[in-house]
């Protein structure tokens, strides 16, 4: 087993997001950054527009400059997996291009479909892939497995752990909401204040979210809508149970259980699109699929060994 798999799977998945949705962010970002709103003058992450990891701040840049760094993070995440790009220069190309994930990704922090965690899963991935001894063109191939599936294991628990966050976190305000006499987030409700929201950013004709297919979503939200306790609650329930023990499949046997956590993963990430027209989908899944390559490693002694 190589590297190889997991990085040419996330530099695809990757470079068609990017591809894809580059001219429309660069539209979005023309039209905010002259807006003269009191949130144009801000630049960073999430809704408070923080820095990076809360130490880089972030600067402000032109459109041209913003519309370049998007390219040159498109081309450095994609090249390392070409033939183009030299074995030695795989891992300083991913390194520099977490350095313009930061110029390009920061302008859009108000931008709520690439914004906030959208695309938070990018960062950790290109830093464990860029660090992964399996890269090194020098590796024995039985120095490069357990190197490879140790990578693989890393973006898992990046992965699961940020589910988990969400999950405790939805559990722990629920408990406290209780007890205070309030509701918790299960009963459906807060799903369909989402959906209430959702519901202004599509029409009848919707049938997909920001390139992603998602037919007669206005509809289905209407159906979901209508129906909190019969549709919402149990999908809320479901979908904390899903977040908050994400972490076992850790535990398990990489064969066993990393192609249908993924699946399950695709289809939820698929329903907050298809409900909510948030698109997860491209972003989430080229750190979450690309991991889940290690359930193709068989031998686990080595693993063992390596860890």
């Amino acid at each position: 087993m190589s590297i190889e798999p997991v990085l040419l799977c996330f530099s695809v998945l990757v470079g068609l997001a990017v591809a894809r949705t580059l001219p429309a962010l660069v539209r979005f970002y023309a039209d905010f950054s002259t807006s003269g709103l009191a949130l144009a003058d801000h630049r960073g992450y999430g809704q408070s527009a923080c820095k990076a990891f809360g130490l880089i701040p972030a600067p402000a840049l032109s459109v041209r400059a913003m519309a370049a760094s998007g390219v040159a993070f498109l081309a450095l995440a994609v090249l390392p997996a070409t033939p183009l790009c030299p074995l030695e220069l795989r891992a300083p190309a991913l390194g520099l291009a977490l350095v313009f994930y930061h110029l390009y990704f920061s302008q859009l922090y108000c931008e709520a479909h690439v914004g906030a965690h959208v695309t938070v899963l990018l960062p950790p991935a290109l830093i464990l892939l860029a660090l992964s001894p399996a890269l090194d063109a020098a590796a024995s191939p039985a120095a490069s497995a357990p190197a490879a599936a140790f990578t693989c294991w890393m973006m898992k628990a990046v992965v699961t752990s940020a589910y988990c966050g969400a999950g405790v976190c939805k559990i722990y305000h629920s408990a406290a909401s209780v007890l205070r006499g309030g509701s918790s987030w299960f009963n459906g409700a807060t799903l369909q204040a989402f959906l209430f929201e959702a519901m202004f950013l599509s029409t009848p004709k919707t049938h997909a979210s920001f390139g992603v297919p998602t037919p007669f979503s206005h509809l289905l939200q209407k159906l979901h809508f209508l129906h909190p306790k019969a549709l919402l609650m149990p999908a809320s329930c479901a979908s904390v149970a899903f977040e908050t023990l994400a972490p076992l499949v850790l535990l398990a046997p990489p064969h066993f259980a990393s192609l249908p956590f993924a699946a399950v993963g695709l289809s939820f990430h698929y329903g907050i699109c298809l409900l909510q027209n948030i698109d997860f989908v491209s972003w989430w899944c080229a750190a979450r699929n690309s991991a889940q390559f290690c359930a193709i490693l068989r031998n686990s002694a080595q693993f063992c060994a390596f860890l």
